[in-house]
């Protein structure tokens, strides 16, 4: 009896250590790294042992000893001592359960730590079912969740698609009106280039207009009371001596001047010219002056009488 106890004990010891196992670590194995719990695991105390049936003990014939001779084989004495109790032991069982009373044979009652593992397989059932209910509402709101996005984010495309195609139209827009612009700038611009042209034309025909009167005033101012143009000489000299005088003139017309001579009271006065500018004249007066060492003057031309 009490090696029986003992090893009972040592069952329920062993069935509590692996039902507290299995209470701490299947809740670690089964929950997600991002889901972290504290689950707190109260151990149930110790049961008492139970008590053990008490077992009636019956008295059972049991036959007396022969002694064979020693003649006997063995295996015939074995043989025969078997077949000698046999029969008897199945007397004896058949007086034995004839006189013990049958009794019901009762449902097993679960131990408390059956009890308990049955209370824990029922305890992570129902977390099980949790989890996965909360996995299914979680997957449900990640599924609504990226719906609304991706409405939110087709929204958003539709109204980037409008954005531009008003942004398109405002272009064309502007790009019309720039046109538009632009044809009415050339119009002015031509119109403008036009009036200057037109301005311009007047202007010159009033200025060729106003040179041709300048020039026939000038023509009209260079000449003189007889109708002659108006020109100028480059007296040279006035010599008393008629053969110098002609002298000088051969020398200058050879030089390409044209050189001629008039006679005024008794002198003999050469001259180089006519010429129709008084700055032609200056500068022709200089050159005589530089190359022939004749300080001459201008004096205007008068042509010979008679």
């Amino acid at each position: 009896m009490a090696w029986l106890d003992k090893g009972l004990k040592q069952r329920m010891v062993g069935a509590l250590v692996l039902l507290a196992l299995a209470v701490i670590f299947l809740p670690i194995l089964f929950t997600r790294e991002d889901e972290v719990r504290q689950v707190v695991v109260e151990a149930p105390p110790m049961p008492e042992t139970p008590p053990v049936p008490r077992v009636e003990l019956e008295p059972v014939a049991v036959p007396e000893p022969v002694i064979l001779p020693e003649d006997l084989q063995p295996s015939t004495v074995i043989a025969g001592t078997s077949a000698a109790v046999a029969p008897t032991a199945r007397a004896a069982s058949v007086a034995a359960a004839s006189t013990t009373p049958k009794t019901p044979v009762a449902n097993p009652v679960p131990s408390p730590a059956q009890a308990k593992m049955a209370e824990a397989k029922a305890a992570q059932a129902k977390m099980a079912e949790a989890k996965a209910a909360e996995a299914k509402v979680a997957q449900a709101k990640m599924a609504e969740a990226k719906a609304a996005e991706a409405k939110a984010a087709q929204a958003k495309m539709a109204e980037a698609k409008a954005e531009q195609a008003k942004m398109a139209e405002a272009k064309a827009e502007q790009a019309k009106m720039a046109e538009a612009k632009a044809a009415e700038a050339r119009a002015a611009q031509a119109k403008m280039a036009e009036a200057k042209a037109a301005e311009a034309k007047a202007e010159q025909a009033k200025m060729a207009e106003a040179k041709a009167a300048e020039a026939k005033a000038t023509e009209a101012s260079r000449l003189d009371a007889n109708g002659l143009p108006v020109s100028w000489s480059i007296q040279l000299a006035s010599l008393s001596s008629t053969a110098n005088a002609q002298d000088l003139q051969r020398t200058l017309r050879s030089q390409g001047y044209n050189a001629y001579i008039r006679h005024v009271e008794g002198m003999n006065r050469v001259y180089v010219g006519p010429v129709i500018e008084r700055a032609e004249a200056n500068r022709l007066c200089d050159q005589l002056k530089r190359q022939h060492n004749l300080g001459g003057f201008v004096v205007r031309f008068q042509p010979e009488r008679g």
